[in-house]
């Protein structure tokens, strides 16, 4: 190992025993989330009469596992107690008028919602309406197959924001220790913890209570933060994400690290307290989908 490595070893290693790491953390960082299935729409009741409670259940089987494989760093069991927060995932007319198309919401429903749902589009009157006039396709199955490449499509084109506005929000089981001096923070999870891709690698962001006692005991202040740490990797030694802190939002404004001056001499002098710590962007390690729509574990 070089000189530089074991020296930045030497720091993780310090900052995680002032964080209160000496002591193994046995909780499991993946906070609890449930799914819950919505089809707010006529047009599927109608064309398949007496299936469509068959369907939802389908839908929701389905929407769960894509979901595990795709965002890892949720535990998605039912669990006991029961999660407090939920996914709603929704299919709704875009609009009250007939004929409107459907479109697809991912929505966060509990306390940590506070941000506007993902929507995208999901289909058009006259593609269901001639899909469902061919022999056959008036069946919760067949819809429920035809809905799930669309579904892994919209997954994969708005996975980022779908993190970032909806699964992302709900915090860790975790905590972090901000190396300030240094412009870095020690993510405490490691990537088989949260079944991370190496390549990219997550980010995260950190909120937190910003107590600046200003350049003078008089222009202290006290305000909510939120510092984003990108450059992550796995710190050789203890497996811990070491990530570089690239901005701050601070009093309605996002200060770029290291390029703002005032905001790099403002995180090192404050003290940060009741800090959360959230999953901004991630990559599944491990999500494929089986040709014939047969989702599959890959691991052993």
């Amino acid at each position: 190992m070089s000189r530089s490595r074991v020296s930045l070893l030497i720091l993780v290693l310090a900052a995680v025993a002032a964080n209160g790491g000496g002591v193994p953390d046995t909780r499991d960082p993946r906070p609890q989330l449930a799914v819950r299935v919505e089809i707010d729409t006529s047009y599927y009741r109608h064309y398949l009469r007496g299936g469509f409670d068959t369907l939802r259940s389908l839908v929701q089987d389905t929407i769960a596992v894509l979901l595990k494989r795709r965002f890892g760093f949720i535990n998605w069991g039912p669990g006991s107690p029961a999660p407090a927060e939920t996914v709603v995932v929704r299919w709704r007319r875009q609009s009250p008028k007939p004929m409107s198309p459907i479109q697809l919401e991912f929505a966060l429903a509990g306390k940590s919602r506070d941000a506007a749902p993902v929507v995208s589009p999901f289909e058009e009157w006259a593609e269901i309406n001639e899909r469902m006039s061919r022999p056959g396709e008036q069946r919760p199955g067949a819809v429920r197959r035809a809905w799930l490449q669309e579904l892994d499509t919209i997954l994969e084109a708005r996975g980022g924001e779908i993190v970032a506005q909806v699964v992302g929000r709900v915090p860790l089981n975790a905590d972090v220790a901000v190396m300030q001096d240094y412009l870095q923070g020690v993510v405490q999870v490691r990537a088989n913890e949260i079944e991370a891709a190496e390549e990219p690698a997550p980010e995260f962001r950190i909120r937190a209570l910003i107590v600046d006692p200003g350049p003078v005991a008089s222009l202290s202040t006290v305000g909510r933060g939120e510092l984003f740490f990108t450059r992550c990797g796995s710190q050789v030694g203890t497996a811990y994400y070491v990530c570089h802190l690239e901005r701050l939002r601070y009093r309605n404004q996002t200060l770029l690290i290291p390029q703002d001056t005032a905001a790099v001499a403002l995180i090192r002098r404050a003290r940060l307290d009741s800090t959360a710590l959230y999953v901004w962007a991630y990559t599944s390690a491990w999500l494929k989908l089986a040709a014939g729509g047969a989702i599959y574990d890959p691991r052993p």
